[in-house]
């Protein structure tokens, strides 16, 4: 789909313009949506990340997971933190569809990969859950059966800020934060960007934006993905999604708007 069509389509999502890219989205044939959003992907990195999030809010089902999960675990895989967030969403579509085998041998899968940080107990009961429905299974049998990573299911113990964003424990994150004051809560979310260089640390934001959209929150994701993590591939434009958020709100349009601006000009040269 390398023509006008997917000239526009590009165009689109990079100036955040996500119902129109939507839009191009569903009229692609079937065939042709996964490796027109994995292209886009390889051409411009995370700035697909937040048009997939918006096309999941909109048509929420195994097929767009299972894209994001492409994006993720193979096309981006080389950025830092990519593979949780990989797994993360993983667990938000067993979560919302239990029934479906492939996402549970998938994220068994994932649990191999050294870039993976993961309690094995967690993910026991997916390869128990997988038995007992195929109780051949070979990916949910070998798991059970090889400790290669270690077993922590005696419970280890996360009590560091970034080891429980690291791991995806962001209900306990959020808790460990819940009563800071939001300078405290910024100061320590964004001393971890700056020490980890991962992604996963934008991951914990945008968890913390869907308990609350708030400017607060918006202008941490803004400054985290245009300061210590800027140096991510396509960082810019998840930055730019914020921006136009905050400009809606009515916060310091200036500053936000010339963002927008500047990063608009730099894609029609």
């Amino acid at each position: 789909m390398k023509n006008s069509c997917y000239s526009k389509f590009v165009s689109k999502i990079l100036n955040i313009e996500y119902s129109d890219a939507i839009q191009i989205f569903k009229s692609l044939p079937n065939a042709e949506r996964e490796i027109t959003i994995l292209s886009v992907a390889e051409e411009n990195e995370m700035a697909v990340y937040p048009f997939m999030l918006s096309l999941l809010k909109e048509h929420n089902s195994l097929y767009v997971y299972k894209i994001l999960d492409a994006v993720l675990s193979c096309a981006l895989c080389y950025i830092e933190g990519a593979y949780q967030m990989a797994v993360y969403h993983l667990k938000q579509q067993i979560n919302r569809y239990p029934d479906d085998l492939d996402s549970k041998i998938r994220i068994l899968e994932l649990y191999y990969i050294p870039d993976v940080y993961a309690e094995r107990r967690d993910y026991l009961k997916y390869a128990e859950e997988i038995l007992e429905k195929d109780s051949n299974n070979p990916v949910a049998l070998g798991f059970v059966t090889n400790k290669v990573k270690g077993d922590y299911g005696s419970g280890m113990k996360i009590n560091d800020l970034f080891e429980k964003i690291k791991y995806l424990h962001f209900d306990e994150a959020y808790n460990m934060i819940f009563n800071y004051d939001s300078d405290r809560i910024y100061n320590e979310i964004y001393r971890i960007a700056e020490n980890s260089n991962s992604m996963v640390v934008y991951l914990f934001i945008e968890y913390l934006l869907e308990k609350e959209d708030s400017i607060f929150y918006n202008m941490l994701a803004f400054d985290v993905l245009t300061l210590p993590l800027s140096r991510i591939g396509g960082a810019q434009y998840m930055a730019a999604y914020h921006a136009y958020k905050l400009i809606g709100a009515g916060d310091n349009q200036n500053k936000y708007r010339k963002f927008v601006e500047e990063l608009r000009s730099s894609l029609k040269k």
